[in-house]
């Protein structure tokens, strides 16, 4: 009798685990948008170009841009340079969205993604990555990029 009681709760826990997971990583929608958000002293065309080429950089391919509204979409397989440096070996969603943020000034919010394909029993493994450190380590490599075009006279 205890072998198929046993059963039934190692495929309940397995069948919960990776929603139990999720749900005991939540943030407050504040503090995650907090770190998903770095202002920069320079135009919204800069602060855009300047994400555009990390993006590409990290070896992601563009899926969906425009200027005009500030949105980028990038998919970054596992073998890019994105995986490496931000998370990992993993399979990435990048979604950045550039706005003007006062005179001389823009904002720019990314949202980063780790996609894992299909799970069975928990459906779609796409997890948001809710680390500060990743988010701060693209930061940097957006401002690096802005620094550098300064130095070169691409402003």
């Amino acid at each position: 009798m205890k072998s198929p009681l046993l059963g039934i709760f190692a495929l309940l826990f397995v069948c919960l685990a990776p929603r139990l997971a999720r749900s005991a990583q939540e943030q407050p929608p504040l503090k995650l948008q907090a770190y998903q958000a770095q202002n920069f002293d320079v135009s919204k065309e800069r602060a855009y170009n300047a994400t555009f080429v990390v993006f590409q950089d990290l070896g992601c391919t563009i899926s969906s841009a425009d200027i005009q509204t500030g949105y980028i979409s990038a998919q970054c397989p596992q073998s890019s340079n994105a995986g490496i440096l931000l998370f990992g070996s993993s399979n990435l969603k990048l979604t950045a969205y550039v706005v003007p943020h006062g005179k001389g000034r823009s904002r720019v919010r990314v949202t980063i993604v780790r996609t894992f394909g299909w799970n069975w029993f928990a459906g779609p493994s796409d997890f948001l990555v809710k680390s500060p450190a990743v988010y701060h380590r693209l930061f940097a490599r957006i401002l690096e990029t802005l620094v550098t075009e300064k130095l070169q006279g691409n402003e």
